[in-house]
């Protein structure tokens, strides 16, 4: 059996539809933002030696400010200890403005 809707009575909620109108024209260029951090480090310590695949290491920096943990960094040519680079590390913790506990990945 269906039932009778009186139309004439308000709906129990309203509905609201919005429809865009056309785009307005372009504002002004905004100011120049700051400028980033660097995303590198120089390793401070001569003869740091790279761990062996799945090992971490505390790795003396000359800065941490631009890592985050769990990032994949990648030490260039040039990096110290038996491999000269490119190596690839995850970013395990950082412990100080200048120091950072990575992992050395395949």
């Amino acid at each position: 059996m269906s039932t009778i809707n009186d139309c004439c009575s308000p709906c129990p909620t309203v509905q609201t539809t919005s429809i865009p109108g056309a785009q307005g024209p372009a504002g002004a260029a905004g100011a120049a933002g700051a400028d980033g951090t660097d995303a590198f480090a120089i390793v401070q310590a001569p003869g740091f030696v790279i761990p062996a695949v799945g090992n971490d290491v505390l790795a003396p920096l000359s800065n941490t400010a631009w890592m985050t943990v769990g990032e994949i960094v990648i030490a260039g040519t040039g990096f110290g200890g038996p491999v000269c680079g490119p190596a690839n590390f995850q970013v395990i913790s950082i412990n100080s403005a200048t120091t950072a506990t990575i992992r050395a990945l395949a």
